[in-house]
């Protein structure tokens, strides 16, 4: 008889460096897996956190060049200062001011939660008056004048720099530090575990090789 039998494959042996090395295909040093997204992930925080600590330090800044920053709310200018706007005001003489400057005001007539409101609007007259120089101004947006004029101060704040938006980032700027601070917290305890389970695997290769040796 004619036995056909199934060919015998050949075998090869698999040795533990063999093992070790396939193991450790997608591992870093150390046996811990590597995450390449990560540096990435802790420069965009470090990014956001600067940025967050810049936005909340800006006005304090400007108070040290003798400017203010102010977020303005309101259409009453249109384009040129969208609602929410940050405003930059520049202290000025009134004597070198001139119709078509925007200054910084606070108005008795425009009033929130019963306080007077910091109105930034456009000069349409200048006129001298016993009180010194009055200011007759308007928003850009608006058809009819403000209703009453404003007495310009020896140093009056002139808008130099409008920061369009700048009132949204702003209240927004704490719910955004929380949650920089919660997924920075979370990156520090997935980093530890990391190291944690880097070391465990590098004990536990340490003493497989020592038991093979």
């Amino acid at each position: 008889m004619y036995n056909q039998g199934i060919p015998a494959m050949p075998m090869r042996a698999t040795s533990y460096d063999d093992m070790r090395m396939t193991a450790n295909t997608d591992t870093g040093p150390g046996g811990a897996p590597t995450f390449p997204w990560l540096p990435f992930v802790q420069a965009l925080l470090a990014v956001l956190t600067v940025a967050v600590i810049a936005v909340a330090a800006a006005p304090q800044v400007l108070k040290l060049t003798g400017r203010q920053l102010v977020v303005v709310s309101g259409n009453s200018m249109g384009a040129a200062i969208p609602n929410g706007s940050g405003v930059i005001a520049q202290p000025r003489p009134a004597e070198s001011l001139s119709t078509g400057d925007v200054i910084l005001f606070t108005a008795q007539w425009a009033r929130t939660d019963g306080q007077p409101t910091n109105v930034a609007h456009r000069l349409q007259l200048i006129a001298p008056s016993t009180r010194g120089l009055l200011g007759y101004t308007a928003g850009d947006a608006n058809v009819l004048a403000d209703p009453e004029p404003v007495v310009l101060g020896e140093e009056q704040p002139v808008v130099v720099s409008v920061i369009p938006y700048l009132g949204f980032v702003y209240s927004s700027a704490p719910n955004i530090a929380q949650e920089v601070a919660l997924v920075s917290l979370l990156l520090a305890g997935c980093a530890v575990l990391m190291r944690s389970r880097a070391s465990s695997v590098a004990g536990k290769q340490q003493q497989a090789s020592e038991a093979v040796a």
